[in-house]
């Protein structure tokens, strides 16, 4: 198991229910298609297959990307409360 992976299971094990890289649509930031992504196995959340396009979910997520890609924040982390079976 190289590192990569080990950091994605012990971050699965600590409550993520959702990680993915995409790359946004620089036009407008309007979609953004997935380049990875991986659920925790008690998530609600779907998984999505490598190129699946879809429409930037929020304001605030378009507004994320356009400050990465544009200059004015170098990485961005967001955590949201997830929403996990129990």
């Amino acid at each position: 198991m190289d590192v990569t992976t080990l950091n994605i299971s012990k971050t699965m094990e600590n409550d993520a229910a959702f990680i993915y890289v995409i790359e946004p649509d620089r036009t407008d930031y309007g979609q953004i298609l997935f380049l990875f992504s991986t659920i925790n196995q008690n998530s609600n959340d779907s998984l999505y297959d490598f190129g699946y396009l879809r429409q930037t979910t929020n304001d605030e997520y378009r507004e994320k990307y356009r400050a990465l890609y544009e200059g004015a924040s170098a990485r961005s982390c967001h955590w949201r409360p997830g929403s996990r079976r129990r």
